[in-house]
């Protein structure tokens, strides 16, 4: 079994490689000054090319996604006897083949939000 993982850094440095991919962070004192300042940000992307499917993903010279994940592979692995299956499929009266597609599913939303955060106040005192 291989797993490789990208480095996932809070924000997009030099490349993003995904829609919604953060790029920039404002700290600020207040939330008007927050929104002076992201009116400020400029962001200037360079359309790269993409892939969409599986199939075309994994072929060879596809775009990568990720600079250090090659093939666009990150999760590869056996299970079970290869040679056994295929004599099992050789054997079988009848063979169904299919390609079957999931939706990307996430716990997550793809373009998260702006959040407003503002640190706890102290406790007032008497």
């Amino acid at each position: 079994m291989q797993i490789r993982l990208p480095e996932r850094l809070p924000l997009a440095h030099g490349k993003a490689c995904f829609g919604g991919e953060a790029v920039a962070l404002v700290i600020a004192d207040s939330g008007p000054a927050a929104r002076d300042a992201t009116e400020l940000i400029e962001v200037n992307y360079e359309e790269l090319p993409a892939v969409i499917g599986v199939e075309r993903a994994l072929a060879p010279g596809a775009p990568l996604v990720h600079d250090t994940i090659p093939g666009n592979i990150t999760f590869d692995f056996d299970y079970g006897d290869e040679q056994k299956t295929k004599d099992a499929i050789a054997r079988a009266d009848h063979v169904v083949r299919l390609t079957m597609e999931s939706p990307r599913v996430a716990s997550a939303p793809r373009f998260p939000r702006p959040r407003w955060r503002s640190p706890a106040r102290p406790a007032e005192k008497d």
